[in-house]
């Protein structure tokens, strides 16, 4: 799922793909949030994208994890990783109280990918 989350998330205000539907919830000059939901209107997952910073994260609502990837990164898929890096303020604010991922470019074949 969160393969399909990603390259949904574009700069269209809504996206829909494979039963996933993700939809611009509030925008500032600094952060842009999506909800994405599933095919029952479900949320799923919220995402925010920190423009100024450069990154994008992902906060699924099934688990309490923040998985972040750098907002350039067009990959589609990605193997997660232990953080290993200096992230700024206002992201280790935004997921107080979740552990902290980073997504990694990865070249999976289909037999690997989990979605």
């Amino acid at each position: 799922m969160k393969l399909i989350i990603f390259m949904c998330l574009a700069a269209s205000a809504v996206c829909q793909t494979e039963g996933l539907t993700a939809e611009a919830v509030n925008e500032t000059e600094y952060e842009v949030g999506v909800e994405i939901r599933d095919e029952d209107g479900e949320l799923v997952s919220q995402s925010d994208i920190f423009i100024h910073e450069d990154f994008q994260v992902e906060k699924p609502v099934n688990i309490s994890v923040c998985l972040i990837k750098e907002i350039n990164d067009t990959s589609t898929c990605f193997n997660e990783k232990p953080l290993t890096f200096e992230l700024p303020s206002s992201i280790w604010a935004h997921c107080e109280g979740r552990e902290i991922r980073i997504l990694e470019a990865t070249d999976w074949t289909t037999e690997e990918a989990v979605l």
